[in-house]
């Protein structure tokens, strides 16, 4: 699993080009490797979330439990990202949400306690974390946006320029989820715009 660690620790590089060769091997010797089978939990509703996960391999979704009983999908996580609500996560309360592998999946995670000691040992760990967190509020900031001034199909077209790699591994039914419309919706707007192409 080293070339995974590597790319781990690549992608602390590439957020803060600034960290040291000190601070990233306080890092390594902090994580350890998760591998979970496809619709495994990693992180249930109402649960504190006590660690932080990048993926190396596969495909998660975070989903909440409307009024209705009804599972809204919220966000989907693949290969190089961190898998994470973010706010609850540095605040350590209770998320609402609850993270599902849609495959198998192979993470490399690192304590709450680990990250607390990195910002507080390690000066560039602080800028590090200030640009998560706006990557955090970047990203909410768009969704919520997009259910404001976008119609249904203008949503999905910006799904599939900013999502391509993923996009035949989410099923239609949880893309409708996420893009807040029914699949029958769905449906007819993907054949439109075919018919359109």
């Amino acid at each position: 699993m080293e070339i995974a660690v590597q790319l781990y620790l690549n992608s602390y590089k590439k957020i803060s080009p600034e960290l040291t060769d000190e601070e990233l091997e306080f890092v390594k010797s902090n994580i350890s490797i998760l591998k979970l089978k496809k619709k495994q939990i990693l992180i249930h509703e109402n649960e504190i979330q006590k660690s932080i996960a990048f993926i190396y391999s596969g495909l998660i979704r975070s989903y909440f439990i409307d009024e209705n009983g009804k599972e809204i999908n919220n966000a989907f996580f693949s290969e190089n990202e961190f898998v994470t609500d973010y706010l609850s996560f540095i605040k350590q309360q209770k998320t609402k949400y609850t993270f599902e592998c849609l495959e198998d999946c192979i993470l490399i995670s690192i304590p709450f306690e680990t990250v607390e000691i990195a910002f507080d040992k390690y000066k560039n760990f602080a800028n590090f974390g200030r640009k998560i967190a706006e990557w955090a509020l970047e990203n909410r900031t768009k969704k919520y946006e997009s259910f404001l001034f976008e119609t249904a199909e203008e949503r999905y077209l910006r799904f599939i320029a900013e999502n391509r790699p993923i996009l035949n591994r989410i099923s239609l039914s949880h893309l409708a989820s996420y893009l807040g419309i029914e699949r029958q919706s769905l449906s007819r707007i993907r054949s439109k715009i075919l018919s359109q192409m």
